[in-house]
């Protein structure tokens, strides 16, 4: 037994070393078939230091200027590439409206779910509170990402996936929602 794990050994340690030394060579390149072969003619009709251009260019294009590709307005070019800069609040998970049935919730997720309603309630200061108060949307912004996961930690990551794919389609057969 014990010769045939040094044996083993052995083959795998010199297999190594073949294989190391073959990915560590470098494939030679056949130094006649990557250059393209010139006859005498081509040779002598082209002139050194002269570009060749194609009919219709050369002394009737103009250098570019930096000013034809700059645009004057940097806030409307800019606008498309940064984030906004005031998130947009969304809805948490534990608040949208799913077919419940077809999610096969348990009576704990369920609890759950109930719970972290209310504690997301709470984190925003209450169920009276002004939309319109940039404190109110600090609050939310600062509760929502933690309330979805918690979510995922407290009913698990398939229920909540499952969760969330209801919830779209919930969302898409009511249609695009009106602000």
């Amino acid at each position: 037994m014990r010769a045939l794990l040094r044996a083993s050994l052995l083959l795998n340690l010199g297999l190594m070393a073949w294989l190391s030394l073959v990915l560590s060579r470098k494939p030679e390149v056949n130094a006649g078939a990557a250059t393209p072969k010139v006859n005498d003619q081509e040779r002598q009709s082209a002139t050194v230091g002269e570009p060749q251009w194609p009919e219709g260019r050369g002394a009737d294009t103009k250098p570019l200027q930096w000013n034809q590709i700059e645009s004057a307005d940097y806030r409307r070019v800019g606008a498309g590439r940064r984030k906004p800069e005031i998130a947009e609040p969304s809805m948490p998970l534990a608040f949208q409206a799913v077919d419940a049935s077809a999610l096969n919730l348990n009576a704990r997720q369920v609890q759950a779910i109930s719970d972290l309603q209310q504690w997301f309630t709470d984190q925003v200061g209450g169920p009276e509170q002004d939309p319109t108060d940039p404190n109110y949307r600090e609050r939310w912004l600062k509760a929502q990402p933690e309330m979805n996961d918690r979510m995922r930690g407290m009913i698990g990551v398939n229920a909540f996936e499952d969760y969330q794919l209801a919830a779209r389609a919930w969302q898409q057969r009511l249609g695009p929602i009106q602000k």
